[in-house]
């Protein structure tokens, strides 16, 4: 029997199978999922609009589907788009797919919009940033809003005192945490991450810069224990660098801790949680040792 299958998979192999994670540029439309299995976690993303259609099934269940909705503002005044999204990154690995798209925004801004799927730990990671086209910093305030429509038969359940959401039906789905607002709501923060009108609505403000991860967890065995995330220093050259230059942030869920970093700038050796990266965007896990393990890295 061993040898029978073994025979159909080298087949299979030699005839060509669908890669796990597929994009057409020209119909505007990627799909990414953990495995092949019927219950994987799967992402379809929709971007021949301005506002792109997003649909997320975990477990066979459909969480979220509708318009990925989007609203950048500066000095007060919307930054509308001006062309179309392009196909910014691909990178399909192992254990995890890191998926970017990029549009040009009026007054020399664009907004990057990316996708990361991590196949073991069954987390996605949705983050828009922020930045001018030519790198460079301004010190101009600006604003940002986004929403994700949760679908009717699924609860939207806010936690009373933190910014977490939790997703349900007869049991937990999943649940959303806002990484770079404050975990306590009594902790202020510039903006907020509500449930509006059936979706996840997120908002921030930022100077010159910004970086905005929303962190969807929907590992059933993790969904009930305690979790925390915190924003973290990062350095350069031994000296902290502001949020508008590069992000970090510490998620923990049960015993299963995670770093996320964003460079805003041009990408340079930097250290957080004493983890050295030169890259501009990582996620990884968290070992009992204290180290840090890539889960992805794009450099």
């Amino acid at each position: 029997a061993k040898a029978m299958a073994s025979n159909k998979r080298k087949h299979l192999i030699g005839r060509g199978i669908l890669s796990r994670d597929c994009e057409d540029a020209a119909a505007a439309m990627a799909v990414m999922r953990s495995n092949w299995t019927s219950d994987s976690l799967r992402v379809l993303i929709d971007y021949r609009d301005v506002m792109p259609r997003i649909e997320i099934v975990a477990e066979n269940q459909l969480l979220l589907d509708g318009l990925w909705e989007w609203n950048v503002t500066c000095g007060g005044e919307s930054l509308s788009a001006e062309g179309p999204w392009e196909l910014n990154c691909l990178e399909s690995e192992t254990v995890a797919t890191y998926f970017e798209i990029r549009a040009p925004l009026a007054g020399g801004f664009q907004i990057e919009r990316s996708i990361t799927l991590s196949c073991v730990d069954h987390v996605l990671v949705f983050a828009d940033t922020i930045t001018k086209r030519d790198r460079k910093n301004s010190e101009e305030l600006l604003g940002y809003s986004s929403s994700i429509p949760v679908v009717q038969h699924i609860n939207v359940e806010p936690a009373l005192e933190s910014r977490e959401i939790f997703l349900s039906d007869t049991s937990v789905r999943g649940v959303a945490m806002p990484l770079a607002l404050p975990e306590w709501r009594a902790g202020g923060g510039k903006g907020d991450f509500v449930s509006k009108d059936g979706t996840l609505s997120l908002s921030q403000q930022g100077m010159g810069r910004l970086f905005a991860p929303l962190w969807l967890d929907v590992e059933s065995h993790r969904l009930g224990e305690q979790l925390t995330w915190r924003q973290i220093t990062v350095a350069d050259a031994r000296i902290n660098v502001p949020p508008s230059m590069a992000s970090g942030h510490r998620v923990q869920v049960g015993i299963d801790q995670w770093l996320l970093y964003r460079a805003l700038d041009a990408p340079r050796n930097r250290t957080l949680l004493g983890f050295n990266t030169s890259g501009e965007y990582v996620l990884g896990r968290i070992t009992p040792d204290g180290t840090v393990q890539r889960t992805i890295e794009i450099p």
